[in-house]
């Protein structure tokens, strides 16, 4: 019984700090939160506005499908149903965000001579690799965004996961789209350096329902949104739908002096702001003459930048609705100028890949000790 009282009490937490914010948010917002579907112009920042993290998951979920235990005195059995049965009135009206641990989570394909690179996955995985045990059971269960019951013939074998849990992740995939390189030797880097920090961040209703797939049992709830973040840079390398603009970076991974050291960047970058190039190399002639420029532009610095151009490259998209991969290869010069902007894949010359490229050519970019930089960096239009 304890068990079960420190569950609901964790549940009960979660929802005292989300009501306040909720009667704050009026109606649109709880209809939008009720409703888990995506409007018309819907971004993932505005269906994530508001969203509570979700914590323990299990506590969660086990406030919306456990069952007071009969053997108690009558009063507290009274008071468990009480309690249950606000819970399930008042959870599915908010909205929750989670940052997905699961490996299952993100998955990328062997590298592919077709695509020239690899295709990238999200999917609804919040335990598809190791179940866990929800409210007062002791039987683990998995967790999902998607009831894989209901993927279609076919599905569930892109992803490879753990044993036990075979083809459920890839039943559950909520977005894939292939990723391309100019070279083999930049997709093994990319492979390297910025696989291992990629997050899965993700968007959902508490409503659970209860699914058996294969020789596997869990429960799905309710799919809002979910997007792919780089935790170095904040660039987003998949969202459905779509993102205006930079995730969260983190302030420090444990792993990764890279990313350390290119904060560091980011920041130095970013003290120079607001202004054109110009208005930076003052910036940067008055406070840091001692500071010698670095060597080329970051990944942190470039994904900056594309996330200031990020809103104009999707107003593209909204205007004509034409899906797919837009690569941008810029020639940067190392005043911080773009030289040129080429846009690869099957956009390239289309009214659509017109607009992109007009829009990519607002970039602007900090100085570097270098005389031209080349580099790739892929958007993905789709809703």
């Amino acid at each position: 019984m304890r068990t079960a009282l420190l569950c609901l009490a964790a549940a009960l937490a979660v929802t005292g700090a989300r009501t306040g914010d909720a009667r704050a948010a009026g109606d649109d917002g709880q209809a939008r939160e009720r409703s888990g579907g995506e409007g018309e112009g819907d971004s993932f920042e505005s269906l994530a506005k508001g969203a509570r993290p979700a914590g323990d998951v299990g506590a969660l979920l086990g406030a919306l499908v456990d069952r007071c235990p009969a053997e108690t005195r009558a009063l507290e059995h009274a008071r468990c149903q009480a309690t249950l049965a606000y819970l399930r009135r008042t959870l599915p009206e908010h909205a929750f965000s989670i940052a997905a641990r699961d490996p299952a989570a993100i998955s990328v394909s062997p590298y592919d001579e077709t695509l020239k690179g690899y295709r990238i996955s999200l999917t609804g995985c919040i335990a598809c690799t190791n179940p866990i045990r929800i409210g007062r059971s002791s039987d683990p269960v998995f967790v999902t965004l998607k009831n894989p019951a209901e993927a279609k013939p076919g599905g569930g074998k892109s992803v490879a996961t753990a044993p036990g849990a075979e083809g459920l992740a890839g039943a559950v995939e909520i977005v894939s789209l292939p990723l391309g390189f100019p070279s083999q030797s930049e997709a093994r880097s990319w492979l390297g350096e910025v696989r291992p920090h990629l997050r899965a961040e993700m968007v959902f209703n508490a409503t659970a329902s209860e699914w058996h797939f294969r020789s596997t049992r869990g429960y799905a709830l309710g799919l809002v949104a979910a997007r792919i973040v780089d935790a170095c840079t904040g660039a987003i390398i998949l969202s459905s739908p779509p993102s205006t603009g930079l995730g969260e970076r983190a302030a420090a991974l444990p792993d990764s002096d890279h990313c350390k050291s290119a904060a560091r960047v980011a920041a130095k970058a970013e003290a120079g702001k607001p202004g054109s190039p110009a208005a930076t190399d003052d910036a940067s002639d008055d406070n840091d003459e001692d500071k010698p420029l670095p060597t080329e532009l970051s990944r942190v610095v470039i994904a900056e930048a594309m996330g200031h151009i990020r809103a104009q490259v999707f107003a593209c998209f909204e205007r004509l609705h034409v899906p797919g991969a837009a690569p941008l290869t810029y020639e940067v010069a190392g005043n911080g100028s773009v030289q040129s902007v080429k846009l690869g894949g099957a956009l390239a010359g289309t009214p659509t890949g017109d607009c992109i490229v007009e829009a990519a050519r607002g970039a602007r970019f900090p100085r570097f000790d270098g005389s031209i930089q080349t580099f790739t960096y892929p958007f993905f239009l789709r809703r």
